[in-house]
């Protein structure tokens, strides 16, 4: 696995590679896969993507334009006609023709199309596509938009992070209402020489006497998918040293489940299939408690999104032990992350039961015999 998504795969003979080349278009996560032949002078950095194969549905098409012939016209307007779905082929279920159709990188994907039929006359035909490729035009890189990219984000002249008085203020007055013995920021954007003055304004140290070892990984991961590798393998690397009980929690920068954002670019299997596995290998749980549905926004006015990529995970050593400690997130404040708590929750000590002596009891004929014997 190399960045940008590029698989490098050596074969053991020359027919299986050949096989691969001129075979069957292969796909992962409903997208087709743009298999290459590697030649020594391939630079994978500058290597650029012109245009990418989509399947196309025309839905409600009338039937007597599902021949060959017929569809190849129609999918020219969107772009290179490649082959037709099985369903399609046989007539099979006649709601939508599907086709797979190579199409330009630069060029816009139409939602309508406009064709003449036998008799002159100009149809219009709707077209769904099974997924868009997203461009940003800022940063020149496909997987999200212009809107979602971190370069794109407008600079502030003061008060970003934690430098902002207002915002020491009140992390300061939460701290103390909380009575937090521990705390870890991320992105704080404190010039290193800063960091300990702010510190000392902020925070007083204090001992708090535990009785419980325990060991503690904050995360603060990339925004980008293949600088996430890293992360997930060293992780990976230090879970047979975490014998005792174990927290992994921080910003992940990366959804867990697809119904983990909400707004903005659909989540797809792949982007979250190298989260869920390393979570699986360390052998962790989310840690129980209620941390919202979503821990993240992006604050716009408009077309607003969530998402939840801020998590606390937990090995079973410290289920065992410690399950009364639980994560929650507090409400939005000055941060676009919500602030999770990790919190001890207080049990209710069971009473001892009183003695309760009925006056019924005296008049047993075995009451005096039963009160000598005790």
């Amino acid at each position: 696995m190399m960045k940008n998504g590029i698989l490098l795969v050596r074969f053991t003979f020359e027919e299986g590679k050949d096989e691969v080349l001129h075979g069957e278009i292969y796909h992962f996560d409903n997208k087709p896969l743009i298999v290459k032949e590697w030649v020594p002078e391939i630079d994978f950095s500058k290597e650029e993507l012109y245009s990418v194969l989509i399947w196309v549905k025309l839905p409600g098409l009338e039937f007597k334009y599902w021949s060959a012939k017929s569809l190849s016209k129609i999918d020219s307007l969107i772009g290179k006609p490649l082959m037709v779905d099985k369903n399609t082929e046989q007539k099979i279920g006649l709601s939508f023709a599907k086709s797979l159709i190579e199409v330009q990188i630069e060029r816009a994907l139409s939602e309508v199309i406009q064709f003449k039929n036998e008799k002159g006359k100009i149809l219009e035909q709707q077209v769904n596509y099974d997924w868009k490729p997203n461009l940003c035009d800022v940063c020149h890189k496909y997987g999200h938009t212009a809107s979602e990219c971190r370069k794109n984000k407008a600079k502030k002249p003061n008060g970003i992070g934690l430098n902002g008085l207002n915002k020491q203020k009140e992390v300061k007055l939460l701290c103390s209402k909380l009575e937090v013995g521990l705390i870890c920021f991320l992105e704080t954007k404190i010039k290193v020489a800063k960091l300990s003055d702010i510190a000392d304004r902020m925070f007083s140290v204090r001992y708090i006497p535990l009785q419980l070892k325990f060991e503690v990984t904050f995360v603060y991961a990339f925004n980008l998918k293949e600088d996430r590798i890293k992360l997930w393998n060293y992780l990976r690397r230090i879970q047979p040293m975490c014998t005792k009980a174990w927290m992994v929690l921080g910003d992940f920068n990366v959804v867990l489940r697809k119904e983990d954002r909400l707004g903005g670019n659909a989540v797809t299997l792949a982007e979250v299939t190298e989260f869920q596995s390393c979570i699986e290998d360390c052998l962790l749980e989310k840690m129980p408690g209620n941390e919202g549905r979503y821990t993240w926004s992006d604050r716009q006015q408009n077309n607003k999104i969530f998402s939840k990529i801020d998590s606390v995970f937990v090995n079973v050593e410290w289920i065992d032990k410690m399950p009364e400690i639980q994560s929650y997130s507090l409400p939005e404040g000055v941060s676009d992350h919500f602030t999770i708590l990790i919190k001890m929750q207080q049990v209710e000590k069971k009473k001892k039961p009183t003695f309760k002596y009925c006056n019924i009891w005296s008049s047993h004929q075995s009451f005096e015999e039963v009160v000598r014997e005790v």
